[in-house]
C-alpha cells in the first residue's frame, strides 16, 4: 500500500513538473493571473489521468499520454496565454526531455536499492531541486532564444522532437530499446552526432552576424565622432569670426591712420589681407538656423575645392528640435556622398542642389546630384563597393528611424536623389 501511494505521488509530481516547466519555458508564468490558471490546469490534467488509470489501467494511459496531457497542454499555452504554436510545442517537448533527468536519478538508485519505494522517494525529493535549477539557468536561455525568431525556435525544437518520437516508439509503444535492438541502441547517438554539425553552422553564422553588427556599430560611432569633430571646428571658426568682428573698431582705427598719413599702399595691402580673413571666418547666411548655416558654408567651400557648385535652397527657423550632432550627421553624410559623386560625373553639370524646408511641422530635406556608372540597391539602400564605405546611408537611416521619420534613396537617369522627412512635433 505504501509503495503504491508513493508511486502515485511520484507520478503526479512528474506530471506537475512537466506542466510547470513548460509554462516556464514559454515565459507565461510571469503573466498576471498565470499561477491560478496553471494550478487549475494541473488539477484538471491529474484528474483526467486518474480517471483513465482507473478505467483503462496505467499502460493504456501511458500510451495515450500525448493526447491526454501534451496536446491539451500545448493548446492551453496557446489559447490561455497567447503563446505561438512553435514556442508552445518546443516548450512542451523540451520539458518532456527534462523529465528524462528524473528518470536518470531513479535509474541511478538501482545501484543502491531494488526497492521501488526508495527510488520513487529519491525522485520526489530531487524534482523540486531540479525544477529550481532549470528555471534558474535553462528558462532564461531557452525563452530568450525562442523570442528571437521562429527559425531559432524550430531549430531548438529539433532535438526534443526526435527524442520524444524515439522515446515513445522505443519504450512506450514497443520494447525495442529494452530488447537491445541494434537500431534503437545506435539511433540516438547517431542523431546527436548529426545534429552537432547544423549546430556548428548555426552558431558560426550567428557569431559572424554579431561581429558584423559590432563592426558596423563601431564604424557608425567613429563617423559620428568625426562629424562632431568637424562641427566643433566650425564652431571654433564661428567664434573666431565673432572675435574678428569684435575687433573691427581697432581695424577701422588703423585704417583711419593709414588714410590720414596718405599711405595708400599700406591701406590697400591691409584691406586685401583682412578681406580674405573675413571671408574665411564668416559663414554665409542661408536660413535662420546657425548650425545649418555653418554646415552649408563648410560644404560649399568643400564643393568648390572639388569643382562642384552647391545650390542651396534653405528656409529654416532659428530653432528646430534636432541636436547639433544629428543635423551634422545628416548633412555631412548626405552632402559628402553627393559632392564626391558629382565631382566624378564627367559630361554632366557638376552641381549639387540641397533643399531644406519646413512643411506642416515636418523638416523636409532633399539632396540631388549627378553620378556616373551604376548604383546597386539592397532593401532600398544604396550599396558601396568600396571597403569601409556605405555607412553614411545607414547613419542617416538610424537617425530618421529614431525620430519616426521617412527616408528614400533613388537613382534614375544619372541623377541620385535623397529625400528625408522628419516630424518636428
Amino acid at each position: 500500500m505504501l509503495s503504491f501511494l508513493i508511486g502515485r505521488i511520484n507520478y503526479g509530481i512528474i506530471a506537475v513538473f512537466g506542466i510547470t516547466l513548460s509554462a516556464s519555458f514559454s515565459a507565461v508564468d510571469q503573466q498576471p493571473g498565470s499561477r491560478r490558471k496553471i494550478v487549475l490546469f494541473c488539477l484538471f490534467s491529474l484528474a483526467v489521468q486518474l480517471a483513465f488509470v482507473s478505467s483503462f489501467g496505467t499502460q493504456t494511459t501511458t500510451m495515450l499520454y500525448p493526447l491526454l496531457v501534451h496536446l491539451p497542454l500545448i493548446i492551453f499555452l496557446v489559447k490561455g496565454f497567447g503563446v505561438s504554436w512553435p514556442v508552445s510545442l518546443v516548450s512542451v517537448l523540451t520539458a518532456y526531455q527534462c523529465c528524462q533527468i528524473l528518470r536518470v536519478v531513479t535509474t541511478l538508485a538501482y545501484f543502491f536499492t531494488d526497492t521501488a519505494v526508495w527510488r520513487n522517494l529519491l525522485s520526489i525529493l530531487f524534482a523540486p531541486f531540479l525544477y529550481r535549477l532549470l528555471r534558474r539557468f535553462a528558462t532564461p536561455a531557452l525563452s530568450g532564444l525562442m523570442q528571437r525568431s521562429r527559425r531559432m525556435t524550430l531549430i531548438l525544437g529539433i532535438m526534443p522532437l526526435i527524442y520524444y518520437i524515439f522515446d515513445y516508439a522505443g519504450t512506450v509503444y514497443t520494447d525495442l530499446l529494452y530488447s537491445g535492438h541494434p537500431f534503437m541502441v545506435q539511433f540516438m547517438p547517431s542523431v546527436m552526432s548529426l545534429c552537432y554539425f547544423p549546430f556548428l553552422f548555426t552558431y558560426q553564422n550567428s557569431l559572424e552576424k554579431q561581429e558584423k553588427a559590432q563592426q558596423e556599430k563601431e564604424l557608425l560611432a567613429l563617423q559620428l565622432r568625426r562629424s562632431k569633430a568637424e562641427f566643433t571646428a566650425m564652431r571654433q571658426m564661428q567664434e573666431q569670426a565673432r572675435q574678428y568682428r569684435h575687433d573691427l573698431r581697432h581695424h577701422f582705427a588703423l585704417l583711419m591712420g593709414f588714410a590720414e598719413e596718405g599711405d595708400l599702399a599700406k591701406l590697400k595691402e591691409y584691406l586685401i589681407q583682412n578681406s580674405e580673413n573675413l571671408d574665411r571666418f564668416t559663414p554665409k547666411v542661408y536660413c535662420g538656423n546657425t548650425v545649418v548655416n555653418l554646415l552649408l558654408s563648410h560644404f560649399e567651400e568643400q564643393a568648390a575645392a572639388w569643382g562642384v557648385a552647391l545650390e542651396v535652397n534653405a528656409a529654416l527657423p532659428e530653432s528646430i528640435p534636432f541636436s547639433d550632432s544629428e543635423l551634422c550627421s545628416l548633412l555631412s553624410n548626405g552632402l559628402e556622398n553627393a559632392i564626391c559623386a558629382a565631382a566624378l560625373a564627367h559630361g554632366r553639370e557638376r552641381a549639387v542642389s540641397i533643399s531644406l524646408q519646413v512643411r506642416q511641422q515636418n523638416l523636409l530635406l532633399s539632396i540631388r546630384n549627378p553620378y556616373e556608372g551604376e548604383i546597386t540597391f539592397e532593401n532600398g539602400i544604396p550599396q558601396s563597393s568600396r571597403n569601409g564605405h556605405g555607412f553614411g546611408s545607414r547613419s542617416i537611416i538610424s537617425i530618421v528611424n529614431e525620430h519616426s521619420g521617412q527616408v528614400s534613396f533613388s537613382a534614375n537617369g544619372g541623377i541620385f536623389l535623397l529625400r528625408i522627412m522628419l516630424p518636428m512635433a
